[in-house]
């Protein structure tokens, strides 16, 4: 074979006559190069095409089934996954926004569409109620997976739950309502200060003759109607409390 320098016959360009020895060292180096980028390449070209095969199976939609196993109505909703999102930009999402798919009436069940690039979060109805809809939840809301600002029964990148069937029962308590909220504070507030009232003797004794004048107007108060489930409810003492 000639050289690759000079196409001398009976040497290659490690001894050709033509090359000095810094010469051959830089030839020695150059192709020392060529080869480590042709194997760059192709390990680039691998990773590649195996990242393709990771992305075309998560992308593969299956079928779901959102089983509710609890005696309150629950509304699923679907958004990407963090890392995709940080991959490919925000898919019409941005992180932690969520969009509602359906809801599930009590110990029901519903089949959806999803896969492992998908992020599915699922709330008791009452959590996400839109005021400004009358008819239901939100149709978008944010809620990232650290946030526990509202209660849920799941919250999961599909990516990381090995099943197709999604068991969803958790005790929940519904939210109070205002009225229900202000009831409680003026019952457990009648409670102590009436109390208060029967331990110091309604600031008639000599000790506590100060606060007789604020005792008086405790007595002024008028609560309006209410039951003994009010009072088991506000966490006072009823007649209900304690049966068994």
């Amino acid at each position: 074979m000639p050289c690759s320098h000079c196409s001398g016959i009976g040497h290659n360009y490690v001894t050709c006559p033509n090359l000095t020895r810094e010469q051959i060292q830089e030839i020695k180096e150059k192709k020392k190069q060529k080869k480590l980028l042709l194997l760059q390449k192709r390990e680039e070209k691998i990773k590649a095409q195996l990242e393709k095969d990771k992305r075309e199976k998560a992308s593969k939609m299956r079928e779901y089934k959102i089983v509710n196993d609890n005696m309150y109505e629950v509304v699923v909703y679907w958004g990407w996954m963090s890392e995709e999102i940080q991959r490919s930009g925000s898919n019409g999402l941005t992180k932690g926004e969520l969009r509602r798919v359906l809801y599930i009436p009590p110990m029901e069940d519903r089949i959806i569409k999803s896969n492992h690039l998908h992020r599915i979060v699922i709330f008791p109805t009452l959590e996400v109620l839109d005021p400004a809809n009358p008819l239901g939840a939100y149709s978008y809301l944010i809620n990232h997976q650290e946030d526990e600002s509202r209660f849920k029964v799941f919250d999961m990148d599909l990516v990381n739950y090995p099943d197709t069937n999604i068991e969803v029962k958790r005790e929940y308590t519904e939210p109070k309502s205002e009225l229900e909220q202000w009831k409680e504070v003026a019952l457990k507030s009648n409670f102590l200060l009436t109390q208060i009232a029967k331990i110091t003797g309604g600031g008639k004794n000599k000790k506590f003759e100060l606060i007789e004048p604020f005792i008086d107007m405790v007595k002024d108060i008028k609560i309006p109607e209410h039951g003994e489930e009010d009072k088991e409810r506000a966490g006072v003492p009823s007649s209900l409390t304690n049966i068994t």
